[in-house]
């Protein structure tokens, strides 16, 4: 299975995908890690258009502090399933998922964390 993470660094989780600098992939089958920036994976994804990154990737799911009701219904869209992050490590985050620790998201939770309504200046940030 692979999964994907949000991240600040190659050790640190970012809070959500929109506002991460690099990606780390998980390959539990070969317990494989891959780290790669973000600006590379949009310029190589054909599309430029992140949630096409990820489906691209062949991902069982991601690992992340939050995730919009849009986020988590295009994932879900795909198969891919969303887990709620346990703190702010990579690598603790990885042995959590592996020992099916990390608890997955759900609609309630995306409502109440989702401050990306209405235009995309509202976090500002731009939309990735």
């Amino acid at each position: 299975m692979k999964i994907a993470f949000p991240l600040n660094s190659p050790n640190e989780l970012a809070s959500d995908f929109a506002h991460s600098r690099f990606i780390g992939f998980y390959e539990d089958s070969e317990d494989k890690i891959e780290v790669v920036p973000m600006q590379e994976l949009l310029k190589y994804s054909g599309s430029g258009i992140f949630p096409d990154v990820l489906i691209s990737k062949d991902l069982y799911a991601i690992v992340s502090g939050q995730i919009s009701i849009i986020a988590l219904r295009i994932l879900g869209e795909y198969g891919i399933l969303a887990f709620r992050a346990s703190g702010n490590n990579f690598m603790e985050n990885i042995q959590s998922f592996v020992s099916r620790d990390l608890k997955p998201f759900n609609l309630n939770e995306s409502v109440i964390q989702d401050h990306c309504g209405g235009s995309c200046s509202a976090c500002g940030s731009s939309c990735a």
